[in-house]
């Protein structure tokens, strides 16, 4: 979840929650790839 001070100052500044929403989801689901991407390489290197 992005921090709550960026989601807000994205709101102030698109003043649109759908942008907003949009841009949340975004920055986690990268998150949660690059996380996964990680995690497997890990698993290869152990």
């Amino acid at each position: 979840m992005p921090c709550v001070v960026a989601l807000a100052a994205t709101y102030q500044e698109t003043a649109s929650a759908k942008w907003t929403a949009r841009i949340a989801a975004y920055y986690t689901v990268g998150a949660l790839v690059l996380s996964t991407i990680v995690y497997h390489i890990g698993l290869l290197i152990w």
